[in-house]
């Protein structure tokens, strides 16, 4: 059956399993070593750190997926407008009669569009 649980789930069972047996223990007073003491406490906090991790997590992920946004939304405008600085080139060019001065100028915009990106 735990071959079909999450891990999550697994933890989780362990750690009711792990305070269980640590209630048992305060039930009869039994002392509890400082490394054990220690690791009751960790494990009583667990669950809040988990949740403040999360929440963490959470507020990053919002705000980087807003950056992202904001990023793509004026790589998007740059690219249109290189797209129409291009299209009004090739306009221009349709218009020219010489194919050995379009070719000539359709070149030299290349070279100067690789070097605009580089």
């Amino acid at each position: 059956m735990q071959g079909n649980l999450k891990p999550i789930q697994i933890l989780l069972i362990c750690y009711c399993r792990f305070l269980q047996e640590y209630e048992v223990l305060d039930y009869f007073w039994y002392s509890l070593s400082d490394e054990e003491f220690s690791n009751k406490w960790d494990a009583l906090g667990w669950p809040l750190r988990m949740h403040k991790t999360l929440e963490e997590t959470e507020v990053v992920l919002i705000a980087e997926t807003e950056r992202f946004l904001k990023i793509h939304l004026e790589e998007e405008a740059e690219h249109q407008d290189k797209i129409l600085l291009i299209t009004d080139k090739v306009a221009q060019l349709t218009k020219r009669s010489d194919l050995d001065k379009v070719r000539f100028l359709l070149v030299s915009e290349l070279f100067r569009i690789r070097e605009r990106r580089k």
